[in-house]
């Protein structure tokens, strides 16, 4: 593989990963809206859901962590390209 494919390869998956970042944060957002909502609602069984703000937490959690990831697999499409915008497709 020469080096100008290495770097093809390297910026398509991270690129490839960032989308995924995308989807997964759009997942969890929609996921946020549906426990926040149902805060007093039931489990399919009829036991009342328990809990509700931890489940809040860690979905906000695992949403940062993931808008962190898809920041930093930008700065390394960034510093791969010598400094150019990996912002733009």
């Amino acid at each position: 593989m020469t080096e100008n494919q290495e770097e093809s390869a390297f910026v398509h998956f991270c690129k490839a990963e960032r989308r995924g970042a995308n989807q997964s944060i759009n997942v969890i957002e929609i996921m946020l809206e549906d426990v926040k909502g149902a805060k007093h609602d039931h489990h399919e069984g009829g036991d009342r859901i328990s809990n509700v703000g931890e489940m809040i937490a860690n979905l906000m959690l695992a949403k940062r962590h993931l808008e962190d990831a898809r920041q930093r697999l930008g700065l390394a499409i960034k510093a791969w390209d010598g400094g150019k915008s990996a912002y733009k497709d």
